[in-house]
This record gives C-alpha cells, structure tokens and sequence, in this order.
C-alpha cells in the first residue's frame, strides 16, 4: 500500500516556532512564498466545479429566497451569490505554489484560497504583484 505525501500544515509549521528555510509548501512565514513566488494561470472549463465549492467554503453560494430573486430580477439589486460558469470564467487566475492549487482571483478583487492556503500571508496584494 502507498501512502500519498502529506505535507505539514500551517499551524504544525507554526508551532515550530520558526521558518526551517526548506520551501514547505505552507510555511507560515513567507519564506516559500518568498522564494518560490505564485504562479498564476487561466481557468478551463474542468476547473469550474472545484472553484464553485471552494466559493461555497466562503459562503458565496447560498441559496436565494424568493424575495431576494425578485429583487435582484426586478430592482437589479445586487445578490450575494458567486456562481463561476463559462460566462464569467476570464474573470478568473488560478493560484499556484510551488505547483499546488491554492485557490483564485475573481475580476482582480476578490481572492478565495484553499484552507490550507489561508496562513501564509497570500494576500490579494501579493497576488496582485503577480498579474
């Protein structure tokens, strides 16, 4: 039986007390961030299911009542909801580090990351040094 490799998680990194200078992938003190920089790359079609989840991990995709669909339809109100489809798909970079899936940038404002890619100081700012 294989096991797949498991890298340390932030907070185990974190407890440490200290950066190690080894690139971990989700080194809480910017060190890989740092040293290996993001990468960030154009959405497919194939990608849209696991952003859409990862938007509903934020929160972003929870279902409308009646009144708020009729308000949105009607007096062009803005809805909560983030739904990504192949209509709003150039509005999305994927992030990478280190050749790992971190998450996204939606229409250059808004960054939803992959729990374990929440404590290691990727901020919409640094993503943005990357476009």
């Amino acid at each position: 039986m294989t096991q797949e490799f498991k890298p340390m998680s932030a907070e185990v990194l974190k407890e440490r007390g200290r950066c190690c200078k080894s690139a971990c992938l989700h080194c809480p003190y910017g060190h890989t961030l740092k040293t290996q920089g993001l990468e960030l790359k154009n959405v497919q079609e194939k990608d849209i299911p696991e952003l859409n989840a990862l938007l509903s991990e934020y929160g972003k995709q929870k279902p409308l009542s009646f009144i708020d669909k009729l308000l949105h339809e009607n007096l062009g109100e803005k809805k909560e909801n983030l739904e990504i489809s192949s209509e709003n798909i150039q509005k999305c970079k994927l992030i990478f580090l280190k050749d790992h899936y971190c998450g996204f940038l939606y229409d250059f404002n808004e960054l939803y990351l992959e729990k374990d890619f929440r404590f290691q100081g990727i901020t919409l700012e640094v993503v943005k040094e990357y476009i």
